[in-house]
């Protein structure tokens, strides 16, 4: 799958492949047509495709891709359907913007915050903790410690059985 394949070049730091791939995958979507895949093919949309590809030039450290990419792939989720993976998405938003904006990673964590509030899944609280741990040597900038604030207002998810 091309996007999975972004995904992978990205982590090794291969941008040409990054592209290449990118660029194949939303061709495939574009040229998809639904009553002609496979059952198990059934969660890759376009917010789906943006994400992965979002993640893979947050790897390659293109902060402005990857903000393009995974905003347009929190945009596009249904909030109410995937309150889960909109998080995961907002915290990696968040991260993309560290360390060079404060302001910007604080207002992608305070989403998934808000998000995360109404949901028990460790996962979740696991993301939302690991932001807050990339944040903690901005601990005296204002929007860090509001975001902090919000955060330990969450009720703390259960851990799995």
């Amino acid at each position: 799958m091309p996007s999975l394949l972004a995904r992978a070049h990205g982590r090794a730091g291969n941008r040409y492949a990054v592209d290449a791939a990118s660029a194949e995958a939303f061709d495939q979507l574009g040229r998809a047509r639904p009553e002609d895949d496979p059952p198990w093919i059934y969660w890759c949309d376009e917010a789906d495709l943006s994400g992965m590809v979002g993640e893979a030039y947050a790897y390659l450290g293109d902060t402005e891709r990857a903000e393009r990419c995974l905003r347009r792939a929190v945009e596009l989720m249904d909030p109410a359907a995937h309150p889960r993976d909109r998080v995961l998405l907002l915290t990696r938003l968040a991260s993309v913007h560290l360390p060079g904006d404060i302001e910007r990673a604080c207002a992608a964590g305070a989403e998934a915050v808000d998000v995360a509030a109404g949901l028990d899944s460790p996962r979740v609280a696991g993301h939302i903790a690991d932001l807050q741990a990339r944040l903690a040597p901005f601990a005296g900038h204002l929007a860090v410690a509001e975001l902090r604030e919000r955060a330990a207002a969450m009720p703390q998810a259960r851990p799995t059985p």
